[in-house]
């Protein structure tokens, strides 16, 4: 598997593998997602290209996963300074998952954050996504905030 920063010519699989991830986000919570053909946008997808934010895994020059990710560097009065690799999403295509696509990729993610003087990894993911929970505790990852919601 090779990593490689996305460019332009890239929007177009991105985004079908976007909406893969995206429909299971709509399946489990209508109320806040809707579908729809563009999970990522242009004026993002070229926001993201500009930040150097969008890593791809490609297998035999095929574009199988992709990441958005960045460094946020924390220095306030009351903590103790740290830089921290954020993971926004990740996505591998329905056809190569279950196959390691997504722990090669998190460890390739982990070494670019380690390179760049990253303290750790956070994500988030959706309680709905058990094979998630499951590779990042895998990966010896453990919960750190639980974020609670109601309807009103």
């Amino acid at each position: 598997m090779e990593f490689r920063l996305a460019s332009e010519a890239d929007f177009d699989v991105v985004n079908r593998l976007a909406r893969q991830v995206h429909e299971l986000h709509v399946s489990w919570r209508p109320d806040l997602f809707r579908s729809v053909e563009y999970p990522i946008p242009q004026e993002e997808f070229s926001g993201l290209l500009q930040e150097q934010r969008l890593l791809l895994a490609q297998q035999d020059g095929k574009v199988i996963a992709y990441a958005v990710f960045g460094v946020q560097q924390l220095d306030v009065p009351k903590l103790m300074p740290h830089k921290t690799l954020k993971l926004d999403e990740i996505c591998v295509d329905e056809a190569y998952r279950r196959q390691g696509v997504a722990k090669a990729f998190l460890h390739e993610l982990m070494q670019r954050g380690r390179e760049q003087g990253c303290n750790d990894l956070r994500l988030t993911c959706d309680p709905h996504n058990a094979a998630g929970i499951a590779l990042y505790e895998s990966l010896g990852m453990k919960p750190k905030v639980i974020q609670y919601q109601c309807q009103l």
